[in-house]
């Protein structure tokens, strides 16, 4: 956020979140980064864009013994009533990657969540509100599958 706030860049994302013809992505902390606020390191603002805070995947269920973080190739949890309009396509056989330790928790508002889990802890791997979009994991890094979900962002009208 300082970073952000250092290069100006705070009016310009909140204008293109308000704008609802212009689309937007925001990948692993940049997800995180759309929400209330974060509690890694320590207590801090985000951009308030959507409502929900970023904590640690191990405190949501009091699990200490949860390793941190979570590395690896997951699937998606993906409901038939998703109606995240960059899913096309993707199945539970598609697996992408994912490296964290935070993930967003108590979200409110949310046109469409699809979920992952790490242990028995459940978290949004993909969020959509309006024209916002976010990936929890690295659609970049994801291969095949990653390349699905980024060309369907591209599409989106």
């Amino acid at each position: 956020m300082q970073k952000l706030n250092t290069m100006n860049l705070l009016e310009t994302i909140r204008n293109v979140t308000e704008n609802k013809k212009k689309f937007i992505l925001g990948i692993c902390l940049g997800m995180q980064l759309f929400f209330e606020k974060s509690f890694e390191f320590e207590e801090s603002s985000g951009l308030k864009i959507l409502k929900g805070n970023i904590k640690t995947l191990n405190t949501q269920k009091n699990r200490k013994d949860i390793k941190l973080p979570n590395i690896g190739w997951k699937n998606l949890i993906i409901n038939k009533n998703n109606k995240n309009s960059i899913t096309k396509n993707i199945t539970a056989e598609d697996y992408f990657y994912f490296v964290h330790s935070f993930a967003a928790f108590d979200t409110k508002g949310l046109s469409s969540t699809v979920n992952s889990n790490y242990y028995d802890v459940s978290f949004p791997a993909l969020i959509q509100k309006d024209n916002i979009f976010g990936c929890q994991f690295h659609p970049e890094k994801s291969a095949k599958s990653g390349l699905k979900i980024l060309q369907n962002f591209i599409n989106l009208k």
